[in-house]
């Protein structure tokens, strides 16, 4: 545990015991149980991602991505498949 603590640890182990939620149940126990509670703490919380923030609007130049959005959300409510939707959601991301 020492080493997850301290960062020596190599980040595959450190996403493998991440993923696995029994892992992380028994490691819980574990280290409540020695009275390290607050080290496990700190360290799961630094294991979290931030959110990212956004920085800057993004306009929508002659309403484009409107027109997109429309798009999509009427290929939706009809049950299009997702393989024709995919072109949509890439349009909106680009546009």
């Amino acid at each position: 545990m020492q080493d997850l603590y301290s960062g020596i640890a190599d980040p595959e182990t450190v996403g493998a015991i991440a993923r696995n939620q029994d892992s992380l149940k028994s490691i819980v126990i574990a280290e409540m149980t020695r009275g390290n509670g607050k080290e496990l703490q700190t360290w799961l919380e630094a294991q979290q991602k931030p959110e990212p923030k956004l920085t800057l609007d993004r306009p929508d130049v002659s309403g484009k991505a409107q027109n997109v959005v429309t798009h999509l959300l009427e290929r939706l409510k009809v049950g299009d498949p997702n393989e024709k939707l995919d072109g949509l959601c890439l349009s909106l991301k680009s546009g």
